[in-house]
């Protein structure tokens, strides 16, 4: 089994665009999860797993999953923690989405503190602090998620996809 730490989650990057309409909320059933196929993935079918897991998370204009580099994990990825890379990189995304003035990225950054795998999480407290527009979480949390997309950039890049913006 692999823990992946909020940098690693943060350097992860593949997904589905969201349409210029309001996002739908993420977060399909646990059964529903569950029956989207293994309950763990070897790096080699990660990508396609995630593609299937990650079709209900909303994403800003631009935005997909095409970074993660899920070929580079040693040993097989846990669906939960899949669930997990997909929703903290949703989140990521979301919050550069606030920084350059999206009118939805809030109200989906606040949505996000209910999905499975960011339940209990921080999240909560930085989409607080982006709605005042300061915070050391937000700080934080927006530090690790730019690090994280400039290696997502690249990685897509370098394996012929669209890098989200």
């Amino acid at each position: 089994m692999i823990i992946v730490s909020a940098a690693a989650l943060a350097a992860a990057g593949i997904g589905v665009a969201a349409a210029r309409q309001p996002p739908a909320p993420a977060d399909p059933s646990r059964p529903v999860l569950d029956a989207l196929g293994p309950q763990a993935y070897a790096p080699g079918t990660a990508r396609e797993g995630a593609a299937v897991r990650g079709t209900g998370i909303p994403l800003p204009a631009g935005g997909n999953f095409n970074g993660i580099r899920w070929e580079l994990v040693d040993g097989d990825i846990p669906a939960v923690q899949v669930d997990l890379i997909l929703q903290y990189n949703a989140a990521c995304q979301w919050l550069r989405a606030w920084r350059r003035g999206s009118a939805s990225a809030l109200g989906v950054l606040r949505r996000a503190a209910s999905w499975t795998a960011l339940r209990g999480s921080s999240i909560a407290d930085v989409a607080a602090e982006a709605s005042r527009g300061r915070g050391k979480g937000l700080t934080m949390m927006l530090a690790e998620c730019d690090a994280g997309h400039t290696r997502e950039v690249a990685y897509a890049r370098r394996l012929g996809l669209t890098p989200s913006t």
